[in-house]
């Protein structure tokens, strides 16, 4: 794959990617405190082909803003999670993976969430209440990958579009499930004080 498929109205699309942290339903404040955003990040294999075409997009993207100073402003915002979208997953706590992270301004509207079965014709939306998708497990999207340069200065940024829960995967949590394990009767005896 030296490029990543596009949609109709151009967006890319991503194959069976693993969703992190997604913000899907409710648009919160971002770091800044500036607006309202949904967003999530996409897990893709180190070795996919997907992350070589993702590398290229980038690419394009930044040569159509930069022309021949792309190379340079890529060299300069390499690993900076404030200045590019896409981050080698070391960072994330996820080795062998890449993270595209993504978001959506609230004034947009809500990404559309759809499930396996979905069709224009029979479309099956999700909403917060069907439990997916969740964090570990695998996604299509599409998104839209853009080149800025303003006050802050210049970077890469990754605007979600859509996702299709694909499949289930390993749950990403670090919770751990509500359970009264461990717990002795307090209510009578020498022990009863023990722990005040």
């Amino acid at each position: 794959m030296t490029a990543l498929p596009k949609t109709a109205d151009g967006n890319s699309k991503l194959s069976y990617v693993r969703l992190g942290y997604p913000n899907l339903f409710a648009a919160r404040p971002n770091m800044n405190n500036t607006k309202n955003q949904y967003d999530a990040q996409l897990y893709i294999d180190a070795t996919s082909p997907q992350k070589a075409a993702i590398d290229a997009e980038i690419k394009a993207v930044a040569t159509e803003k930069w022309k021949e100073k792309a190379q340079a402003v890529l060299d300069s915002i390499e690993g900076n999670t404030n200045k590019i979208c896409w981050v080698d997953g070391k960072r994330k706590n996820m080795a062998g993976y890449w993270c595209l992270a993504t978001k959506r301004d609230e004034k947009d509207g809500a990404p559309a969430v759809v499930d396996r079965d979905h069709s224009p014709a029979n479309p099956h939306y999700l909403t917060l209440k069907d439990g997916r998708p969740y964090a570990g497990c695998y996604v299509n999207a599409t998104v839209k990958i853009w080149a800025w340069d303003n006050a802050n200065g210049k970077g890469i940024s990754c605007t979600l579009v859509g996702v299709q829960f694909h499949s289930d995967g390993d749950a990403f949590s670090a919770t751990p499930q509500a359970s009264a394990d461990g717990f002795e009767s307090l209510a009578e005896g020498a022990d009863a004080g023990a722990l005040v």
